[in-house]
């Protein structure tokens, strides 16, 4: 039994069943398809289906990422893939196969197949190809986490390099410092074989992105930023790159960071709110910032 369980009342016999508290009331299938046929006509029965379809991921991935931070909750406690695919009602190798991350496996994976990583914005994908040249120079087999961290310095102007300037204008520069120096002497031999091979990410990094996602579908956003990699960086205290943020003379732990990356979105939607103000969009044309406002504009993470 887990240490979250319902237990039985002392004076309980160990047949008497316990009570635990009702979960939260699920979306009902009625109301899916009210909400979604209030936003469609009934005369075009397409635009329904489309929006049923994303919606059915959308739940899909929500359900996974659920499963996940519990997955990874129970890990940080000590229990063995055995004990959670037990709770799962899996097996061992089961679990291991939904819950450890396996993609993307190389950078060119992320950067380049754009069809199966869409919801990541460019700026996102300008980072992590900065990460990897700086796995490249320092001679490492593989880019790890410490390597997008430094990466994520790339993009000057990204959501996550104001939300640490919010600390301090000289803060980024000294975080990507401290980064750098925290990494290995470069070995040549792996510097020459990456230079053909190309390099893959190091477990915990493919974990990044994961926790990346997780990030956006938290914030309710439909794109991941470079704000989103940050609290990913910094999700797990125990990690290589979360003690460093932490760490004097920083100490930005998750829960700082995402107060810093509220604030700038607030912002971000605060000058936006302005600009469509001076310039409304003209009446049955597309505003070019609405799809700004969930990351596909140039302000965007």
């Amino acid at each position: 039994m887990s240490e979250n369980a319902a237990q039985p009342a002392p004076d309980s016999s160990p047949s008497t069943p316990s009570i635990s508290p009702a979960p939260p009331n699920p979306p009902t299938l009625p109301a899916l398809i009210s909400a979604i046929a209030s936003r469609h006509p009934a005369t075009d029965p397409i635009a329904r289906l489309t929006e049923a379809v994303q919606t059915a991921a959308t739940l899909t991935t929500l359900a996974d990422h659920l499963i996940g931070h519990f997955v990874d909750a129970a890990r940080a406690a000590g229990a063995s893939w055995t004990q959670i695919g037990v709770g799962l009602g899996v097996s061992k190798q089961a679990v291991q196969q939904r819950f450890v991350p396996r993609e993307p496996t190389t950078v060119a994976d992320f950067t380049l197949d754009r069809q199966r990583f869409t919801s990541f914005t460019s700026r996102c994908v300008d980072c992590v190809a900065a990460a990897e040249k700086v796995a490249q120079g320092t001679g490492a087999a593989a880019v790890t986490p410490t390597h997008i961290l430094i990466g994520l310095f790339a993009e000057p102007e990204s959501i996550a390099v104001r939300a640490l300037a919010e600390h301090g204008p000289e803060i980024p520069d000294r975080i990507r410092a401290a980064a750098v120096d925290s990494l290995p002497a470069p070995d040549p031999e792996h510097s020459a074989a990456g230079a053909d091979a190309g390099f893959p990410f190091a477990p915990d990094s493919r974990k990044i992105f994961d926790l990346a996602v997780r990030a956006g579908l938290t914030l309710g956003h439909n794109y991941i930023g470079t704000e989103h990699l940050l609290l990913a960086l910094a999700a797990d205290p125990e990690s290589a790159t979360a003690r460093l943020l932490a760490a004097e003379p920083f100490h930005l732990t998750h829960d700082v960071l995402a107060a810093s990356i509220e604030n700038q979105l607030a912002e971000l939607r605060r000058r936006r709110a302005e600009q469509q103000a001076k310039f409304p969009p003209v009446t049955g044309a597309v505003s070019p910032l609405g799809p700004a406002d969930q990351g596909a504009g140039s302000g965007a993470g």
